[in-house]
């Protein structure tokens, strides 16, 4: 079992993914926001981080690049309404983003995209 860490700015959102997540058989822990997931990481130490691009205080994007900094192994999988715009999708991978899923999120493509990440 992997523990995933969701950090998302809307409790609806948080929700729905912790849910998925359970479905998957995988454990996790939430954050409202990247200072928080900054804040807790080493402490959770997740196999993977999903993130939202778009919340208040760091953005998502920039919360990345503070993970890999801390983190040069971080699994970060993005999770985002701005994921079907391509220089979003493009500047999330060029980060360091193993993934990048559209919302609102499938179970199916959450649990692949969960397995692609713990076999990379």
């Amino acid at each position: 079992m992997a523990k995933i860490f969701i950090t998302d700015d809307s409790p609806f959102i948080r929700e729905l993914i912790s849910a998925l997540v359970e479905e998957t058989g995988h454990s996790f822990e939430t954050a409202v926001s990247g200072e928080e997931l900054l804040r807790r990481y080493n402490e959770v130490k997740p196999d993977i981080v999903v993130l939202d691009i778009v919340m208040i205080g760091i953005n998502g994007l920039d919360t990345l690049d503070k993970l890999i900094a801390l983190d040069r192994n971080v699994k970060v999988l993005i999770c985002s309404a701005f994921a079907t715009q391509t220089d979003i999708v493009k500047e999330a991978l060029a980060r360091g983003a193993y993934a990048v899923l559209p919302k609102p999120i499938s179970l199916q493509e959450l649990k692949e995209k969960i397995e692609e990440g713990l076999n990379k």
